[in-house]
């Protein structure tokens, strides 16, 4: 099977203004507000420094060392995100051929949306493909050979199930000092970093409503209800995450994980993701 029938797509939101209550940030009666709060230039400009300096680094090393699958970030946003904002993401991805942005309005179903660009990009390969999607926030990182270890399950024998990456770290990040306060690790089955559905794609028969992503699997917690789950473990973190003031679940979550983790060094952070760097002053 050629890498055209053989396709990772790693799916990301970024800063999309959205009718539903799931995310902190849009848990308002004020839409205005929501708005406001939204694309304010203080929370912008952060989240572009994380996916400037952090989750794009980790894509872009991902993505060269697969290769027997074709590696396919698509990046949602909203049409209505500043023209600031657009041109700097814009320029900022365009040097590399794996990224795509899509623009959606707060109309569009997000679901809707996933499915039509996969079918769009799944079509275009000749005869039958299978593929993964993978769950990744605006400000995570993935571990050095991430994807590499998605790519071993990009195979028939594991359609409709999901693949699971416990193990990772989780940073506690103060913006206005550029500082990291604590990093400690995870185990998590089923967290929403990372979380894989393998797929096939029936070029002669599946239509893009049927074209599923990750995310038509529902609650991530909760997966485990209707698809086989497989853990993927080993010996280095999957991902690192960070818990800032500014993010949609706030910084309290890491306070409460923190309590009984295990404390990781700052030297074995920076040895196991070096992007990090570029977020410390």
């Amino acid at each position: 099977m050629s890498n055209s029938n053989r396709k990772i797509f790693v799916v990301i939101r970024y800063s999309i203004l959205s009718k539903t209550k799931a995310w902190k940030i849009s848990d308002t009666k004020d839409r205005e507000k929501y708005k406001q709060i939204l694309f304010s230039e203080a929370r912008m400009d952060t989240k572009f420094l994380f996916f400037k300096e952090l989750v794009l680094p980790s894509l872009a090393q991902n993505e060269s060392r697969v290769k027997n699958a074709e590696v396919v970030v698509l990046l949602y946003t909203s049409t209505q995100l500043p023209d600031k904002q657009r041109n700097k993401l814009k320029e900022l991805c365009s040097p590399y051929n794996f990224m795509n942005i899509r623009y959606i309005t707060e109309d569009d179903n997000f679901h809707e949306c996933v499915r039509r660009d996969l079918h769009a990009s799944l079509s275009q390969a000749t005869g039958n493909s299978v593929y993964a999607t993978v769950r990744l926030d605006d400000d995570d990182a993935l571990g050095k050979d991430f994807l590499l270890n998605v790519e071993k399950y990009v195979s028939n024998e594991f359609s409709e199930r999901i693949i699971t990456f416990p193990c990772g770290f989780e940073s506690l990040y103060e913006p206005r000092e550029k500082t990291i306060l604590k990093t400690i690790e995870i185990d998590y089955p089923k967290v929403a970093v990372g979380l894989t559905k393998i797929h096939k794609f029936d070029n002669e028969k599946t239509g893009a409503s049927a074209t599923f992503s990750i995310y038509d699997a529902g609650n991530h917690t909760k997966v485990d209800k209707s698809h086989v789950v497989v853990q993927e473990r080993g010996t280095r973190p999957y991902y690192l995450k960070l818990a800032y003031a500014e993010q949609d679940t706030a910084e309290k979550g890491f306070v409460r994980r923190s309590e009984n983790a295990p404390i990781v060094e700052y030297e074995r952070l920076v040895a196991e993701f070096p992007v990090i760097s570029g977020l410390l002053s």
